[in-house]
């Protein structure tokens, strides 16, 4: 079982950089940016992560407003810290973390199919060519597309995925009680996507319970078997208020931990980790429980 490295947008918070890219463009620190992320990486690294992970959720949004330079860019400067970072440690496929093409949380922002497929095939294509600049290619990396909260959206990055022969695990978005945020069961989001092509299917950026009500909802029980993957966050709270400072305080982290981990043991899970709320410390106590 892996351990996926944890989150970068808050630890970076702490450490006074913005996650925002034109910020960080803006004001100048794109080295000290590449600098605080290989910190990170490093970080979750010697925590006992096994999973690495590539820093480019919060991109999407420099596709949205046609900054493609800044796009490759900053891809660019997350890839080489974490290459830097590994140390030529050889630990498997490097997961490509992308997200959806408009608020997370907000499930009426979400596109159509059609949209989707074209904005998570653009998304694929630049990737693909900055990877290609490292001497990565697609048997070195798989694309782990996350939080997404509808079934359309979803439909979309799979088509987009197919038609470029991507590697892809794509990671639902669900409510407290288990639910994609369009109201639709994780079951029949998979049923309309499944056809073997991608890889598995996860659950991040919800209650560490969920997953159970997930789970439970799901009537042709073979069908479990494609979720290959779980990395909540340590509040159980509405998805919506999970990028907020409150939702960093969390005094029942101990909980989610132990929650994580028996979850990945009953199910088999390929690899776990944990979403918003997250740091060094708690990927540690997590690797050391599994």
């Amino acid at each position: 079982m892996k351990i996926l490295f944890g989150p970068y947008g808050c630890l970076l918070s702490s450490l006074g950089i913005s996650s925002n890219a034109l910020t960080v463009k803006r004001q100048g620190e794109l080295q000290r940016y590449r600098i605080a992320v290989e910190l990170i990486a490093r970080g979750y690294l010697n925590a006992g992560a096994t999973l690495p992970t590539v820093n480019a959720f919060f991109l999407r949004s420099l596709l949205k407003e046609n900054f493609v330079e800044l796009y490759k860019e900053m891809l660019s400067l997350n890839v080489e810290a974490l290459l830097a970072a590994l140390e030529g440690k050889k630990l498997g496929r490097i997961a490509l973390c992308l997200g959806p093409a408009s608020d997370c949380y907000q499930p009426h922002l979400a596109p159509v199919t059609a949209e989707a497929r074209i904005f998570a095939r653009r998304q694929y294509e630049l990737c693909m060519e900055v990877l290609h600049r490292f001497g990565l290619s697609l048997s070195d990396v798989v694309i782990l597309h996350e939080t997404i909260g509808t079934s359309r959206e979803a439909v979309g990055i799979a088509q987009a995925a197919q038609a470029l022969n991507i590697p892809l695990i794509l990671s639902f978005v669900v409510d407290r009680e288990g639910r994609l945020l369009d109201g639709n069961t994780v079951e029949s989001a998979i049923a309309l996507i499944d056809a073997g092509f991608v890889e598995g299917f996860s659950l991040n950026c919800c209650s560490p319970h969920a997953f159970d009500h997930a789970i439970a909802a799901f009537e042709d029980k073979t069908l479990i078997k494609r979720i290959v993957g779980f990395y909540p966050n340590s509040w159980d709270a509405n998805p919506s208020t999970y990028e907020t400072e409150e939702a960093l305080i969390e005094p029942r982290k101990s909980d989610s931990l132990q929650k994580i981990a028996k979850t990945a043991h009953q199910y088999d899970l390929q690899f776990i980790g944990g979403c918003c709320g997250f740091g060094t410390q708690d990927i540690k106590a997590l690797a050391i429980l599994t």
